[in-house]
């Protein structure tokens, strides 16, 4: 029986796995050469401590059965993983080598069985050494998980002793890292266990020879021994294999694993106790296979019970459940919508969880009762950190956050970006959530295209110099259900700061040499603004072309020499040397200061800019879909260039309307800022349904006039139309309530839908005479038609007779405001309450 409830909920799962569900998505420029394909085989690598105080820590070895369920659970939900099990301690125990997971149950099981707690050191840079080399041997490489937890606090009690060649320790009588007189005769810094080796926590002070209890040659060799693991967690970068390492009890290294994950682009867990392991591995599948959950959770002695929803788009039901407070013997029990059990077609039951497979379940209501906890978990859409990816970021900078939402597939479903709600919450190093932001895919801001399913946002509370770990959560709106992709990053500190200074231009024409520029300058903030070392800083820059090719690690130089003015000025210089593809560019920078760091930083620096033969003209059309709404047009060039532009419309009737284009700043022009190379008009009586075409004329004048035009078109879709035989309706006493037809005239090619805009219609003056609804039925406007929406107008008691006017306030899609104002003649007076 567990004996408590965890953070992470208790995880029996009840799991429905669905199908994949994709969007036809287009890719921006941020999602170029990452992984969309669907779920993929991985190579999961599970390596566990077998150090003695596991016997303590997890006496009931809850970390065994975790990782059972891990297994059995992965394979379950995508198929061809193949799995490592390895022990480690003062040596690595390859209890498992590399092997597919379906068909070898039974020697997973008994290799599982065999992790013990026996061990004498906590040896982690060995154990990830072992490890990279066995992968390093495998001739079809997968995707690599590892999944690498430990309780070792790694003093310098908790490593092997170093090498004999390295000191004098003979027969383990003296402490790793010593000379025979414990002292040590080298005055290097040691470094840190972070990005900068500059800034370590155990640094000489005033000669002493001690740190703590800890001599500073033991000293020395504990923090050597931290920076070569480190280096080891770079090379496991360099193959994309990711780490996510397990922290058990507050005693393991936090520091030092939460850094290996933020090198490895993998994430962070903490367990206080055993029963937090196994919630934490399903978190890490989670975080894989792009889960979304909504969780049930026993409450006492009594089953839980329900019902859930299968759709046509649900191919497989997978269901799962564990232990929990009140029962040590999980069982399941379903019902289909046609009041039958199902045929399993695959079930498992094994010690603290049990698991059944449907394949193709039955569409409908299905009824369930489980004994144990649960989680219903649906497989609808696979998710992509797309940034932050770099391990380290420079302090006081906004760092983008931007995840990708789906992928192709042949039944794109009724799915859409609008059905997801994405926020991201970060920890900062003192352990404070320090942000919780809804992330947008409007096309503004952040975000580059409108529902083209990355969200994207900005975290900017960067001020704090350490381990942050992030959060993205993204709700199924529909379903209520959630999944989550965390991730952990390094915010460091330098003494000087950063500016780009070219390219600034928006626009470029191609075939030239696009200069790149950026300065370094002494931060007046910091003890050492007045002794800065230019050349100790390297400034590197990745180019993104607009083909999906980019350039990597190309070097800014300060060295007076081609490109660059003067050497030393701390002005770093290179240039974008083929810029034959029109299109669009960015350009993101990284900077290192080399004695002290391992790897460069990313600045949070992108710029962007277009290439094209000659400037091109950028136009924007905003106006709504229904008709009788004017259109507001703005254009520019790409280098915001003055000029004078006109517009030619062409209605969907045929008949062609001519005007100028301001760069005034008036109002009535719909023009923000004057003289900003923005030009702009206001199109009225835009009457027709169907499509209109607008030409907009200028000419660009790099050396002599050449004429330039772009042809843009936008849509009129709805057409709202009163239309009575009598005007006004005349309405006698006889009548209880009042019935009426607007038509819609649609040219939309999909189905809409109508509603009456209910906090407008409570501000009109004519609410408080009647009440307004449509008939049952009538909501829906077909596409392409004449479509009759009925409403009832039922009139309020002792109305006089008289005239009177309604307005009736409408939305069509829920977001395109529209409506129709009507006349009633009442011909005697309304003396009932109806």
């Amino acid at each position: 029986m567990l004996k408590s409830k965890k953070i992470l909920k208790r995880i029996g799962i009840f799991l429905i796995a669905f199908s994949f569900l994709f969007f036809p998505f287009k890719l921006s420029l941020n999602a170029l050469n990452e992984d969309t394909s669907g779920f993929q085989k991985y190579d999961y690598v599970l390596v566990i401590d077998e150090s003695g105080s596991m016997r303590t820590n997890d006496p009931s070895n809850m970390r065994v059965d975790a990782a059972r369920l891990f297994i059995y659970l992965s394979e379950m939900l995508s198929k061809g993983n193949r799995v490592l099990l390895a022990g480690f301690g003062e040596k690595t125990n390859i209890y498992l080598p590399l092997t597919e997971i379906s068909g070898n149950e039974d020697d997973i099981n008994a290799a599982i069985k065999m992790i013990q707690s026996n061990q004498k050191y906590t040896d982690m840079k060995g154990a990830l050494a072992d490890i990279k080399k066995v992968l390093g041997q495998r001739i079809d490489k997968q995707k690599t998980a590892v999944i690498f937890l430990t309780d070792g606090a790694l003093t310098i009690d908790d490593i092997p002793p170093e090498a004999a060649e390295d000191q004098t320790v003979k027969n383990g009588k003296e402490k790793p890292g010593r000379t025979k007189t414990g002292d040590d005769d080298q005055n290097e810094n040691p470094g840190s266990i972070t990005g900068q080796q500059g800034e370590t926590d155990n640094q000489e002070n005033s000669g002493s020879e001690k740190i703590g209890s800890t001599s500073k040659g033991e000293n020395k060799y504990l923090e050597k021994y931290k920076k070569e693991l480190l280096d080891l967690c770079y090379s496991y970068k360099r193959d994309n294999i990711v780490i996510y390492p397990i922290a058990f009890t507050k005693e393991a290294e936090t520091a030092l694993l939460e850094q290996m994950a933020s090198i490895t682009s993998g994430a962070f867990w903490r367990a206080d106790k055993a029963t937090d392991i196994r919630n934490i591995f399903l978190e890490i599948l989670k975080n894989i296979t792009s889960r979304f959950l909504r969780i049930e959770e026993q409450k006492d002695s009594s089953a839980i019970s329900g019902e859930f929803e299968i759709t046509k788009d649900v191919k497989e039901l997978v269901i799962i459940a564990t232990a929990s407070n009140f029962e040590s013997k999980p069982e399941i029990n379903v019902t289909s919508p046609s009041n039958k059990e199902p045929v399993f077609d695959k079930i498992v039951d094994e010690k603290g969880f049990k698991i059944v497979q449907v394949s193709s379940p039955e569409e409908g209501k299905w009824s369930y009762e489980i004994n144990g906890d649960g989680v219903f978990v649906y497989d609808m859409v696979s998710s992509n950190i797309l940034e932050p990816k770099h391990p380290i970021y420079l302090s006081d900078t906004s760092i983008p956050f931007k995840i990708k939402l789906g992928n192709t597939l042949e039944d794109s479903s009724s799915l859409k970006s609008s059905d997801f709600k994405i926020t991201y919450s970060v920890e900062n190093p003192e352990g404070m959530c320090v942000d919780d932001v809804n992330l947008s895919d409007d096309g503004k801001g952040m975000d580059d295209f409108e529902g083209d399913g990355i969200f994207s946002g900005v975290f900017n509370k960067t001020d704090i110099k350490g381990n942050y770990s992030a959060v993205f959560s993204m709700q199924h709106v529909p379903t209520n259900s959630t999944s989550t992709k965390k991730i952990n990053f390094e915010v460091i500190k330098l003494p000087v700061t950063f500016k780009v200074l070219e390219p600034v231009e928006s626009f470029y024409i191609s075939g030239k040499k696009i200069p790149i520029k950026v300065q370094l300058s002494s931060d007046p903030d910091t003890d050492s603004s007045d002794n800065i070392n230019f050349s100790q800083y390297q400034i590197t820059c990745t180019i993104f072309y607009p083909d999906g090719k980019k350039t990597e690690d190309l070097m800014l130089l300060d060295n007076g020499q081609s490109l660059d003015e003067k050497s030393g000025d701390g002005i770093f210089s290179a240039a974008v040397t083929d810029s034959s593809v029109n299109g669009d560019y960015s350009i993101k920078f990284y900077i290192q200061h080399t004695p002290t760091m391992n790897i460069c930083a990313d600045t949070a620096n992108m710029v962007k800019f277009k290439v094209a033969e000659i400037s091109e003209i950028e136009a924007k059309i905003e106006t709504s879909p229904i008709t009788g709404e004017p259109a507001k047009v703005m254009a520019n060039f790409l280098d915001f260039s003055k000029s004078s532009f006109k517009y030619i419309l062409t209605k969907p009737g045929g008949a062609v309307v001519e005007g100028e284009m301001l760069d005034s700043g008036e109002s009535q022009d719909a023009d923000s800022k004057k003289d900003d190379g923005i030009y702009s008009a206001v199109i009225e009586k835009l009457d027709e349904p169907g499509e209109y075409k607008l030409l907009i004329k200028s000419s660009y004048s790099p050396a002599e006039p050449i004429p330039v035009e772009k042809e843009v078109k936008f849509n009129k879709d709805y057409k709202v139309v009163v239309a009575f035989a009598e005007v006004p309706l005349r309405i006698n006493s006889t009548q209880e309530q009042v019935k009426f037809s607007i038509r819609i005239i649609s040219k939309s090619l999909s189905e809409s839908a109508v509603s009456i805009d209910e906090n407008k219609l409570k501000s009109e003056p004519s609410s408080s005479l009647a009440s307004l609804v449509i008939e049952t039925g009538a909501e829906k406007i077909k596409a392409n038609s004449d479509n009759e929406v009925k409403f009832i107008l039922k009139l309020k008691e002792n109305l006089k007779a008289g005239k009177y006017s309604f307005k009736i306030p409408l939305m069509i899609d829920g977001k395109y405001p529209t409506g129709a104002d009507i006349d009633i003649e009442l011909a005697t007076s309304f003396p009932w309450y109806l």
